[in-house]
C-alpha cells in the first residue's frame, strides 16, 4: 500500500499575499491546520528570505508556496536533518525536469550550474525537547526572465529550458517528492538523507573560491556538521566552521 498523503493533504491558494511564510503563520494561529497544509500565492509582494534578505518574484512567474509541518520526533539539535531532507527533495524533483547540473549551495540555495534558481526558508517553532512545528517556505525561479540588477547570478527554468511552467501544475508534481523525503525523515533514515544532501552539495570534496570575513580563499567544503555549520578545509591547511552568512561562494565565470 502507498504511503498516505501528509504534505499537500489540504492546499489553500491566495492571488497574492506579503510573505506565504507570514500568511501560513497567521493562518495556524487562527485556526487548527492538520500537519502537510499548503498555503499557495500567485504572488508574494514581500517574499523572505535567510536573515532579512528578499525573495523577488513577478507575479504568476513563479512557484512560492509554504507548508505547514510537526517534527516533534525530531530533536531540536538535529533540526538541520529537515533542511536536508527538503532540499533533498526538491533537488531530486529538478533533475527530472533540468538537464544541467542541479545543486544545492549551503545551506538551502537551489542552484542550476553557478546560478541560483531557488530557495527554501525554514522557521522551527522549539521548545527544550522538541521542534513543535516549522514553516517551510519554497520558491522557484520558473518563467521570470527579468530580474532586479542587484541580485547577482538569478536564473529561471525558462531561462534554462526555453520552455514555461505553470507553478500550480509544478506544485502539485512536487508533492510526491517532498512526502517522500519527509517519509524517510519520520522513520530515521538519517544516513541516507546525509549522504544525498552531501552528493549534491555545491563545493563538496572540489576547489572552489569563498570569501569570508577576513580573506578570499580556495578551499574545499569537507561536510556539515551536526548543527548545520559548513566544515571548510582551506588550501593554507586551516579548516574552518561557518555558521550561516559568514562565508560566501565566489564565482570566477559571473
Amino acid at each position: 500500500m502507498p504511503e498516505p498523503l501528509i504534505i499537500g493533504n489540504t492546499l489553500m491558494e491566495v492571488e497574492s499575499c506579503t510573505s506565504t511564510n507570514d500568511l501560513l503563520r497567521e493562518t495556524i494561529e487562527k485556526s487548527f491546520q492538520a500537519e502537510g497544509f499548503v498555503l499557495f500565492a500567485s504572488h508574494q509582494t514581500a517574499g523572505r528570505g535567510q536573515i532579512g534578505t528578499k525573495w523577488h518574484s513577478h507575479p504568476g512567474e513563479s512557484l512560492t508556496f509554504s507548508l505547514w509541518l510537526k517534527p516533534k520526533f525530531l530533536h531540536p539539535s538535529r533540526q538541520f536533518l529537515l533542511n536536508m531532507a527538503i532540499s533533498n527533495a526538491l533537488i531530486e524533483f529538478m533533475k527530472q525536469h533540468i538537464s544541467r547540473i542541479s545543486q544545492i549551495k549551503w545551506p538551502n540555495d537551489l542552484y542550476i550550474g553557478n546560478q541560483k534558481s531557488g530557495g527554501i526558508l525554514i522557521e522551527n517553532f522549539l521548545t527544550q525537547h522538541q521542534i513543535s512545528g516549522s514553516i517551510v517556505g519554497i520558491g522557484i525561479n520558473l518563467n521570470q526572465t527579468a530580474f532586479p540588477p542587484e541580485l547577482p547570478n538569478p536564473v529561471s527554468w525558462k531561462q534554462v529550458t526555453g520552455m514555461s511552467f505553470q507553478p500550480k501544475a509544478v506544485l502539485t508534481q512536487l508533492f510526491s517528492y517532498l512526502n517522500t523525503w519527509y517519509l524517510l525523515l519520520r522513520t530515521g533514515a538519517e544516513q541516507r538523507i546525509k549522504e544525498y544532501y552531501m552528493q549534491h552539495l555545491l563545493g563538496y570534496n572540489c576547489w572552489k573560491y569563498f570569501e569570508d570575513k577576513t580573506e578570499k580563499f580556495e578551499g574545499i567544503i569537507q561536510g556539515v556538521d551536526t548543527a548545520g555549520r559548513l566544515i571548510v578545509a582551506k588550501k593554507s591547511g586551516e579548516t574552518c566552521v561557518y555558521q550561516l552568512k559568514e562565508i560566501q561562494f565566489v564565482f570566477e565565470d559571473n
